[in-house]
């Protein structure tokens, strides 16, 4: 059976991999779920494929007898939110992706993602096909003023005293109009670029990185500024730049408010991706608390923060997690939560920063195809059973993850959403760093041409 969700939801090039005949089958499988679908919010970002097929996705639905709302074009973690208004969400998106790209991403009422079994169902229902309609479709309605419960419930949450002079970049993606209002609404002096929703990204990748983010960068400390915030295409990812015009280090930044949200919480659990630094650990165990980690994907971050009661979760790709608010990541409510932070400490973004810092971190990925993941992970946990030592954790919660007595881990994992092995390696210093990276993407070179015999 193909799979067809990956860490992310279902994502892939429009028309070729995700179409819209593909997203009105998708939308007659919803009403099919055991938890029993009969109200579905559908959203979608700035992407020009977007409208054709969240239509699809309702037309599908609402065949099927389930009533539909149409939220319109806003970020992810929004329509992730008020999917505690209906039964089930799904938000059209391919979130930091190119423009040539969409997806597909199921929400459940918590503002999780669809959990992995029901995934499953859903991949064997359009498999077998659907089976016959009922007589009487569902209703179609627009819910575009439902937004106004998520910018509500965030002023509730979070309260300024100081005027925040603070640059936003949504990239041209769908967080402009919302972002700009709640930092308006906070009472912040606001510098907006690239609000103007535009599905081809004009203004900048929509995957914000340091080099995507020069201009917000150049802003920012031109204007003399406190700080700026950048979202990708979809807003579930938060970047900060620091009054200097230097992007964070995101390890640095997630390791920092980890660290803030334990010692507020008086301890408690963070959870994060088998992916991010050894910053965070040291951040938290100071803040008194423990870390988790689970596999890359925000479905499986909110699936253990519901479990083991965490007090935030995060990946180091900005995406984050606050359970008490909502179990999707939130770049946006992120970055009020950032502000609230700097403004409770009184501390500037770059000395909020200071203390926890990743150690050099390195990169990279190998061309591997999909059928051969299986085969060549396996020969990766063979081959580096016997290239590493002092070898003081092995976890194979995701790839395999070989932690050492320094600090220092390597990680090897095949990609959810591409044909790709990727080679991660965070050492104590710059040499170490090399010597394992060198040895790790050896391995998996050598993994990959075997497995191809």
């Amino acid at each position: 059976m193909p799979k067809l969700f990956g860490s992310s939801g279902i994502r892939g090039l429009f028309e070729s991999e995700v179409t819209p005949l593909f997203a009105l089958k998708l939308g007659a499988a919803l009403p099919q779920l055991p938890r029993g679908v009969k109200r579905l919010a559908v959203g979608w970002d700035s992407r020009t494929s977007g409208p054709s097929l969240a239509l699809a996705v309702a037309a599908g639905a609402l065949a099927y007898g389930c009533d539909v709302a149409l939220v319109g074009l806003t970020p992810t973690p929004v329509l992730a939110y008020l999917t505690r208004f209906f039964d089930a969400g799904v938000m059209v998106t391919a979130s930091h992706n190119p423009p040539e790209y969409n997806g597909l991403k199921v929400f459940i009422r918590d503002g999780s993602s669809l959990p992995e079994e029901e995934c499953t169902f859903v991949e064997e229902f359009l498999l077998k096909g659907s089976p016959q309609a009922p007589s009487k479709p569902g209703s179609l309605e627009s819910a575009e003023d439902l937004v106004i419960h998520y910018i509500d419930e965030v002023l509730r949450a979070v309260s300024l005293k100081r005027c925040w002079r603070v640059a936003i970049d949504p990239g041209c993606g769908s967080s402009g109009y919302i972002a700009l209002k709640i930092f308006q609404s906070l009472g912040c002096q606001v510098y907006a670029l690239n609000t103007q929703p535009d599905g081809f990204f004009p203004a900048r990748r929509s995957e914000p990185d340091e080099e995507s983010l020069s201009t917000l960068s150049r802003y920012v400390a031109l204007k003399g500024l406190d700080l700026g915030f950048a979202y990708d295409g979809d807003a579930d990812r938060v970047v900060a730049v620091d009054s200097k015009g230097r992007v964070v280090q995101q390890d640095s930044l997630l390791a920092s408010y980890a660290h803030y949200a334990a010692a507020k919480a008086g301890s408690g659990t963070v959870v994060v991706n088998v992916d991010t630094s050894a910053c965070v650990d040291i951040a938290v165990e100071d803040a008194g608390g423990r870390v988790f980690r689970t596999k890359v994907g925000d479905v499986f971050i909110a699936e253990e923060l519901k479990r083991a009661g965490g007090v935030m979760g995060g990946e180091p790709c900005g995406a984050w997690i606050h359970p008490w608010f909502s179990l999707a990541p939130d770049g946006i409510f992120s970055s009020v939560l950032i502000l609230k932070a700097l403004e409770e400490l009184n501390l500037k973004l770059e000395e909020f920063t200071s203390k926890y810092k990743p150690f050099t971190v390195l990169r990279g990925k190998l061309p591997c195809p999909n059928h051969l993941k299986g085969a060549a992970l396996k020969k990766v946990e063979e081959l580096a059973s016997n290239a590493f030592k002092d070898v003081t954790n092995v976890s194979k919660v995701d790839g395999l993850r070989l932690e050492f007595s320094d600090k220092s881990w390597v990680l090897i994992r095949p990609s959810g959403t591409e044909p790709i092995m990727r080679v991660t390696v965070e050492g104590i210093t710059s040499n170490r760093a090399d010597n394992l990276f060198s040895q790790a993407r050896n391995i998996v070179e050598r993994a990959i041409k075997e497995a191809s015999k």
